[in-house]
């Protein structure tokens, strides 16, 4: 849960997973996850530092793969998930991302070290 501290600036409960410290929506559980994410030729990864231009990046790549027709169909209003988030209450990413179908557009802040595996070997976009 979000509060605010004693000098009225929010902060953000987090837990240490593996020496590094993770907001609470990035739960242990997920980082575990991202050890088995099976990771398709045709993922597209968009690994990004926190506040760097993110969703903007993201939004520019997932206009160009529909434009060239790669993703068709209706416009989903998250474009590029999380797989490492999950917010209380709802399913975490990764499940739904394993469900998506091909292609798939998926942005990450995690160090490569935290990153699938199978990244580094099957080598997506």
């Amino acid at each position: 849960m979000n509060s605010a501290s004693q000098d009225k600036q929010w902060k953000v409960d987090t837990h240490t997973y593996k020496g590094i410290t993770f907001p609470l929506f990035m739960p242990q559980k997920s980082l575990e996850a991202m050890d088995s994410f099976e990771v398709r030729p045709d993922d597209v990864f968009i690994c990004t530092f926190a506040k760097s231009g993110t969703l903007w990046i993201t939004e520019i790549v997932w206009r160009i793969l529909s434009h060239c027709g790669v993703f068709v169909g209706e416009e989903p209003l998250d474009k590029g998930p999380y797989p490492d988030y999950h917010i209380p209450g709802c399913r975490p990413n990764y499940e739904i991302l394993a469900e998506m179908p091909s292609p798939r557009l998926m942005a990450t802040h995690l160090p490569s070290s935290f990153l699938p595996a199978q990244l580094f070997d099957v080598r997506p976009k």
